[in-house]
This record gives structure tokens, sequence and C-alpha cells, in this order.
């Protein structure tokens, strides 16, 4: 058992609240007969396409399931709709472009866009009130956009998972300092989670439950409200420590440290003397390599003040 102790340097605070990125809310929690559905129809309608056009196809059906509040199944078997049949099989792109959609959230047409076809129209229908406008093509199939509640409603196209841009961390955003630092604050109190700078689904539901028990709004943004009362949070557990509170490193963290600048192990060579960050993360990949890679033995080191061992691994 580790024990986590997370040593910190100056604190980086969250920022204001827009998006650069247009709206994007793509995450769907899916069964395995949800996604095998979605592979099926995505075979069915855009088999010879290509793997974008396959994710295109994909798009469409789960843009309807966002829209209509709706679930994947439900909108594949609407009747005269999609050809989506049970007994299917899917070839490997198929099933690549629906966990591209459904985990990578990848997203080729805009997030309004609900129709294709294979012939090509400025418009679906003749209701000037309610248009269905032309999008663009993507092999052979035509995409169409319409304005409807509850979803983005221009022409651009978000951003896949982890390649976001959002001035507060939030679901998808670019992996960064900032996340491993919110996941470390998370971790500290209790919540299972990697620090590894990757904002999904279970930081999203952290920092939800973190917020809902705090009175704060519960949006998964981590915003300057939520980040300081995070912080405030994890600090009175007692698990964060400045690196003043920490004794001359010992022997036993001087052998790991000189161990990983020699394997090279991680981008820069260390400075024994200070150590500045560590991060559950770090300390479970480089042990883990260490042991299984270079068959080294990662030994346990007592920090002041702390009676249970931990393994120190420095950051960058």
């Amino acid at each position: 058992m580790i024990a986590a102790v997370f040593i910190f340097g100056p604190v980086v605070q969250a920022s204001a609240e827009e998006d650069y990125w247009p709206y994007s809310s793509n995450t769907y929690n899916y069964t395995n007969e949800e996604f095998e559905a979605l592979a099926k129809t995505i075979d069915a309608e855009a088999r010879g396409e290509s793997l974008k056009g396959k994710i295109a196809v994909g798009n469409v059906i789960m843009n309807r399931v966002f829209v209509y509040n709706s679930s994947i199944l439900a909108i594949v078997s609407a009747s005269g709709q999609f050809n989506y049949s049970a007994s299917r099989v899917p070839s490997a792109e198929s099933y690549e472009a629906a966990r591209y959609v459904l985990d990578s959230e990848r997203w080729v047409v805009p997030q309004n866009c609900y129709y294709f076809k294979t012939s090509p129209s400025s418009t679906w229908s003749g209701n000037s009130s309610d248009p269905i406008r032309f999008w663009g093509k993507i092999g052979n199939h035509y995409f169409y956009v319409r304005k409807m509640d509850g979803r983005y409603n221009g022409y651009d196209v978000p951003a896949p998972m982890y390649s976001r841009e959002y001035d507060s961390p939030r679901i998808g955003i670019i992996p960064s300092d900032e996340v491993i630092l919110i996941q470390e604050y998370l971790i500290a109190l209790g919540y299972e989670l990697e620090g590894d700078g990757y904002f999904g689904e279970l930081t999203d539901k952290a920092v939800k439950d973190f917020q809902d028990k705090n009175g704060l709004t519960v949006d998964g943004i981590v915003g300057d409200e939520t980040f300081a009362i995070l912080e405030e949070a994890a600090e009175a557990t007692g698990l964060l420590v400045k690196p003043g509170d920490l004794a001359e490193p010992s022997v036993e963290v001087k052998t790991l440290l000189h161990v990983i600048n020699n394997r090279k192990l991680l981008k820069d060579t260390i400075n024994v003397p200070i150590i500045q960050v560590i991060t559950v993360f770090r300390i479970n990949e480089t042990a883990s390599r260490l042991r299984s890679e270079f068959g080294y033995r990662v030994d346990s080191v007592v920090l002041p003040r702390h009676e249970e061992p931990v393994y120190l691994v420095s950051g960058d």
C-alpha cells in the first residue's frame, strides 16, 4: 500500500469561465450492447466509407441521442431512420469508429448535424420556418444541420477529448500540470483517481461530487471558487507537505533518484536536494517501471510527521 504524500511548489489558479472551443457535450455512458448497436449501424450505413466517413455517421446518431435525451438503441432502432440489424457483424474499422465516437468523443461534423443522405441538395425540406441545411460532404454522404434546442447550433466542429481549450479545467481539456494538481487534491480527499493530467469521466465525477458536498454549482468546472475550496479542503487533510518541511533526503531517496536519472525515466535530470513535486501518477508509474523493466527494488521512505512509508519520485 502506497501512502500518498504530495509536495507542491506555487499553486496555479484556475481562471475565468469562458470557452475557447464551441460548446461540447458529447459524453455518454454506454453499455456494451449500445456500443455494439452503434458499431453495427455505422457498418450498415457506411461500410464502404473511410474511417472519417464512418465516424461522421456515428456522430449523427449520437447527436440525435443527445438532443432527444435518448439512448443509442432507441435511436438506431426507430422505424424508418437507420439500417440497424442486431445480427450484423461489423468490420474492425466500424468498431474503431464507434470507439472514436464514444471514448475519444471525436466529432467530424457539427453537433447539430442530424441527417445524411447520398444525394445533394441545398436544403433537406421545404419548411422555411425550420430549415434543414446542407453542411458538407464526407465520402459519398451529404450531411445536414438543423437548429434545435439543447445542442450547439453553429457550423463549427468541436475538438475531441483531451484537446479542448477552456479557461477553466473541465472534462476533455488539454492535459496539463494544473489538472494534475486538481487530481492530487482530489486524491488527498479520498477520491480514487490517477494524477495523470487527463480530465476524463472519473475526474469529472469526482469534481461534481466535491461540488455537491460543498454547496457549489455542480457543473464539473474547476473555476476560481471550486479551486479555492478544493485547495483548502485538501490542505486540511495534512497530506500536503511543503518542500521546506522535509528533512534532508535520505539515502534511499537519493539512491532511487540516482537510478531514475541514470535510466532516464524522466525527461529531465533531477537535482536531488530539491524535491519539488510528488504525484501519485509518477510514484506508481516510476516504481512499476523500476521493478518490471530494470528489476530495481524500490525502498520505502518514512517522511517527518508521517508514520506510513511512501515511495518518493521527484517531479519535473
